[in-house]
């Protein structure tokens, strides 16, 4: 049994608790302005990609930044980058706030933020060397998969931990497609 000293009717332990911000605004504001960022990125790949279209390709007789592979890069980075990126800040606001209680770890959050923008790198690293699996919409060279499962598995347990502490109350109906 855990005992806790009081002051004016709060426990030590509820007011360390109110001390802790819900929703860690840092994490949140990294993955909006990366979005952000991927977003004017993938917007100049495009337009670089759209050239080839008026036969005034930047890059002629370039294979690291051939067409397809800038294509590639515009895609992914429209999809894993600004999408995923505003996807992921979205829920570490939510969450919590549904909730009433932070995700699982702060450091696993933090963690995350910067593994996804690593994997994002590489994935353009990747495609300009020639690694792709040629999948028309939003793939990752092959060495890159097993990093995106760990992390979103981690992801995850990272939102679950407070999802399933709130089984005792009403779930919002926001918080079923994450449960389910």
């Amino acid at each position: 049994m855990e005992t806790t000293a009081t002051t004016n009717g709060k426990s030590l332990i509820a007011k360390l608790k109110a001390d802790q911000p819900l929703v860690d605004r840092w994490v949140v504001k990294a993955h909006i302005i990366a979005g952000i960022v991927f977003f004017f990125l993938a917007l100049l790949a495009g337009l670089v990609f759209s050239t080839q279209f008026m036969r005034t390709y930047l890059f002629p007789g370039m294979e690291p930044l051939s067409p397809g592979k800038v294509r590639m890069i515009h895609t992914n980075m429209a999809a894993y980058g600004f999408l995923a990126n505003l996807f992921f800040g979205a829920l570490y606001w939510a969450v919590p706030r549904l909730t009433g209680l932070t995700v699982w770890k702060r450091w696993v959050s933090i963690f995350l933020f910067w593994a996804w923008q690593a994997i994002l790198l590489s994935t353009v690293v990747g495609f300009v060397l020639g690694y792709a699996q040629g999948i028309e919409w939003a793939e990752t060279p092959i060495f890159i998969d097993p990093i995106v499962v760990v992390g979103v598995l981690l992801m995850t347990v990272n939102f679950y931990v407070p999802i399933i502490k709130t089984k005792e109350k009403p779930l919002y109906v926001s918080l079923w497609y994450l449960s389910m």
